[in-house]
């Protein structure tokens, strides 16, 4: 075979192999484009998925916070319910008592007495019932005197109205036919530990009455 034979079928052959190179390269791009693009979609789909995903999760939020919301609502409901079901039958105890109490010898009746806090430190509410018995229905009229007993700095003291209220009085009026309700603020000293509520009643007229009686300080009050 002579040199030129020979040099044709080697640059046949180089050329072949260069072809094939090329369309291989081509065939690799094409792929990389096709997976590169098969990708893209695969990420955006991804993303919108995510974004309905956020969705859901927002709205079961609100859903959650308007569940909550509204189980506040009814536990507040409930609790206004119970209270106004608690002052119900204080308020029937109250005329039961007053009804039930007729035909006694006893004129004059301390029916209820209560302290709770007012909301400021060493600040309490109190409240007081009276009530009266007699078959006429003359006006009663009198005063009662609070005092409030108790230790300070390890000795024992006692406070009267005057020096815990802010208006300064010194005893409570009395002016009622069958029932009075009296209220007023007790501002406690700091150091001031209370044990006892000391009442007496006392009323004017011909025929005086004088009642006393003593309540404990409610343990939670402190």
């Amino acid at each position: 075979m002579s040199v030129l034979v020979l040099t044709s079928l080697l640059a046949v052959a180089a050329y072949g192999v260069h072809e094939q190179g090329r369309r291989d390269g081509a065939g690799d791009i094409i792929r990389s484009r096709e997976v590169r693009n098969a990708l893209k979609e695969e990420v955006q789909a991804l993303e919108h998925d995510k974004s309905g995903l956020r969705e859901r999760v927002a709205i079961l939020e609100r859903a959650t916070q308007v569940e909550r919301q509204a189980y506040s609502h009814v536990d507040r409901t409930l609790k206004e319910l119970q209270d106004q079901i608690l002052d119900l039958k204080e308020e029937l105890a109250f005329y039961r008592g007053i009804v039930t109490a007729r035909g006694k010898t006893q004129a004059l009746n301390i029916q209820s007495f209560k302290v709770q806090q007012d909301g400021a430190d060493g600040q309490y509410r109190y409240k007081l019932v009276l009530t009266r018995v007699m078959k006429n229905d003359k006006v009663v009229k009198g005063t009662v005197s609070l005092t409030v007993a108790g230790e300070q700095e390890g000795s024992s003291k006692e406070l009267s109205l005057d020096e815990l209220s802010a208006k300064g009085e010194a005893d409570l009026k009395l002016q009622f036919r069958y029932f009075q309700r009296l209220e007023g603020l007790l501002t406690l000293p700091e150091g001031f530990v209370p044990h006892r509520v000391l009442l007496q009643v006392t009323t004017t007229g011909k025929k005086r009455d004088r009642l006393e009686k003593a309540y404990n300080w409610p343990s939670r009050l402190g």
